[in-house]
């Protein structure tokens, strides 16, 4: 998608800004004239609203010249491209620009397809400088959330250096001071219901919530803690723990309000020291762990009515059996992989590092079901829920799914609903 770049046209003569204004306005796919000025002052003033990304200015004008307006401009938005309009008398004059950051001068006259050129290199400047900070920015992240983790690891052996670290990060949070880690983790229902950029925006706009709520009250740390995790250090007393929970829930109640999406949230003690952090991360982390095995699959999961889902609630709950852990593992892995059209018993057993034979007794003694019924499960409720969204492209859903052939993928779904995808579309529809 092409990006709009916007225009401030600068210079003393109406006809000519009118001029300016006209061959911008045939070329509107990539420039947008947002303001204009008679001279220096005025477009100091319009820059202060509009912020521009370009401004096209006279530098022959009253009050404030060209040269001049560049200089207070550069002060107020360094990041904003120049170009000046000069005749061949002033061209000298016009070089003197380039000490100040004006790379781009045209001089009079000159034609629309000149104007338009020279605007396009200096839109290329900007858009190539935004990719850079883009890039600067994905690794700054990269690089703090780096730090963060070999922080909770207890890799980091030096709390001098470690604070020293935080600083150079822009980090809040002190190790001195007491403090609790909190591992945030995204239900897992997200991987099976989203697609891979909804799931990552829902991350993403989680992130934002947790840091706007806690940067209001306490000193912290964020930091990717991987795939659907979110990792934070939060400095804390033990009288405010309380308080911290109770925003820590409410937070949960705007993800499932705004988002339709629910967290799970687990915070540790209240210690101090670098020591410390490594012992309180370690404490999430075993939460966690035991919790996945109380809880097994999220109950939304399991509220779409599925028949696969159903059963096995109604399984025994109450034992945190080997063969049980391995049951979750093996669905979970069934449903992030159910578009792998690869994806059989054998391939789900070898990750799982057991015998197809064994594999199979788990899931006949734990739900009654065998692997492939449930894989067909899964990949035909994910099929029906392309439809409703829809996306009515059989060769799509099919893929989607993890059936390379998109005939015998319609013969599957209709084995299962009784109807085609197509007439299943017109029954969704009614």
């Amino acid at each position: 998608m092409n990006e709009q770049i916007k225009v401030l046209i600068v210079d003393d003569e109406k006809l000519f800004r009118d001029h300016l204004r006209t061959i911008l306005c045939r070329h509107q796919e990539d420039f947008f004239v947002c303001g204009e000025a008679k001279n220096g002052q005025e477009a100091l003033s319009v820059m202060a609203s509009e912020y521009p990304n370009i401004v096209l200015a006279d530098i022959n004008m009253p009050h404030m010249d060209g040269v001049e307006f560049t200089k207070h401009l550069k002060e107020m938005s360094p990041m904003t491209e120049v170009v000046l309009i000069t005749g061949f008398s002033e061209f000298e004059y016009a070089r003197q620009a380039v000490q100040l950051g004006v790379l781009e001068y045209i001089l009079k006259p000159f034609t629309e397809e000149e104007l338009i050129e020279c605007l396009h290199k200096s839109k290329q400047k900007i858009l190539e400088r935004r990719e850079q900070e883009k890039r600067f920015e994905q690794n700054y992240l990269f690089a703090s959330s780096r730090f963060l983790l070999e922080l909770v690891d207890g890799e980091c052996a030096h709390p001098e250096e470690a604070e020293k670290m935080l600083k150079e990060y822009k980090f809040s949070f002190s190790i001195r001071e007491n403090s609790v880690a909190v591992l945030i983790r995204i239900e897992d229902y997200l991987k099976y219901w989203m697609g891979f950029q909804d799931k990552y925006a829902v991350k993403y706009a989680v992130c934002n919530i947790l840091d706007e709520r806690i940067g209001a009250n306490w000193n912290y740390a964020s930091f990717n803690a991987g795939g659907y995790q979110v990792g934070m250090l939060i400095n804390v007393s033990e009288k405010e723990r309380y308080s911290l929970q109770s925003e820590l829930t409410e937070i949960n109640h705007l993800c499932q309000k705004h988002l339709r999406c629910r967290i799970e949230v687990f915070v540790s003690g209240v210690d101090a020291g670098l020591d410390a952090i490594h012992r309180n991360w370690v404490n999430v982390q075993n939460q966690m762990n035991e919790f996945r095995r109380e809880m097994i699959i999220p109950d939304l999961l399991f509220g779409n009515g599925s028949t696969l889902y159903k059963q096995f609630v109604q399984a025994d709950e109450g034992k945190a059996t080997k063969s049980r852990m391995l049951l979750i593992d093996a669905l979970e892995f069934m449903m992030e992989n159910f578009a792998d059209p690869e994806l059989g018993i054998d391939l789900i057993a070898s990750k799982m590092y057991v015998s197809s034979s064994y594999l199979r007794k788990v899931f006949q003694s734990g739900i009654g079901r065998t692997v492939m019924g449930v894989l067909l499960d899964i990949r035909m409720d994910q099929a029906s829920q392309q439809i409703m969204r829809g996306n009515t492209r059989i060769s799509d859903i099919a893929q989607a799914v993890g059936y390379r052939d998109p005939a015998y993928f319609s013969r599957a779904f209709k084995k299962k609903f009784g109807m085609t995808p197509s007439e299943y579309e017109l029954y969704c529809q009614k």
